[in-house]
């Protein structure tokens, strides 16, 4: 009849007619979507999450997008060393092709004494970070003291020991200083570049603060820009 009213559903769309015309149209219930969708986004979060180190207890705000995990983590002096410091050691076990390196393991077992310079010089190139440099050993500390000493003290002997012959030889062209300095020069080098094989730190973690000290300015400027890129180039290979 003409003042019927009908409900209808057509392709999960509900209209209800009246009187031979469409009144009312209603879309289709979305709410198991909408839970779908948000069981989604929490594994998307905790993945996420998951890629920098961090779990569900280190955040205690909603995220619901990268852009805001990215201005959490950057907010949090905690997570920004904690984030950084995953990074760090992800990139080093991929340096040594090794998924078991930890923070606590011994520096000397991935850098052996006998190829550790050459080892050292490949791995601060292959990471996008400036890294400590290897230290002196102790005899080459020694060596390098008793070079500059004798130096000191053949300059001195010469100055006030051997005046003629220290004056002669400056207004001569072929003057000591310089031949003496050569001689220094060439040992103090070689034992220089040779003697670094120390390590800067004993274990991984004591690495990787001294990577993180050493880079801090860079991260820190422009308002973090080059740690929220890196933040950000890690969750998209997520």
């Amino acid at each position: 009849m003409a003042g019927d009213t009908v409900a209808r559903s057509v392709n999960k769309f509900i209209y209800i007619r009246v009187g031979g015309q469409i009144r009312w149209i209603y879309p289709p219930l979305n709410k198991p979507k909408r839970w779908a969708q948000a069981a989604n986004d929490m594994n998307n979060l905790t993945t996420h999450l998951d890629t920098l180190g961090l779990t569900d207890s280190d955040v205690d705000e909603e995220l619901s997008s990268v852009d805001d995990i990215i201005q959490y983590v950057s907010s949090s002096n905690r997570l920004f060393r904690k984030t950084i410091k995953h990074i760090l050691l992800k990139d080093i076990q991929a340096y040594f092709d090794n998924e078991t390196i930890k923070p606590s393991d011994d520096l000397t077992k991935l850098f052996p004494r006998k190829s550790r310079r050459t080892e050292w010089i490949k791995f601060s190139y292959y990471l996008d970070f400036k890294v400590p440099s290897l230290k002196l050993t102790l005899i080459s500390i020694i060596l390098m003291t008793i070079i500059v000493l004798g130096v000191g003290l053949i300059i001195l002997w010469l100055v006030f020991g051997q005046t003629e012959l220290f004056i002669h030889s400056a207004l001569s062209k072929m003057s000591l200083i310089p031949v003496i300095l050569m001689t220094a020069i060439i040992p103090f080098g070689l034992i220089a570049s040779v003697g670094e094989t120390v390590l800067p730190a004993k274990t991984v973690d004591e690495l990787l603060d001294q990577i993180i000290s050493k880079n801090l300015s860079d991260l820190l400027t422009d308002d973090k820009l080059r740690y929220k890129e890196m933040i950000l180039n890690e969750l998209k290979e997520d």
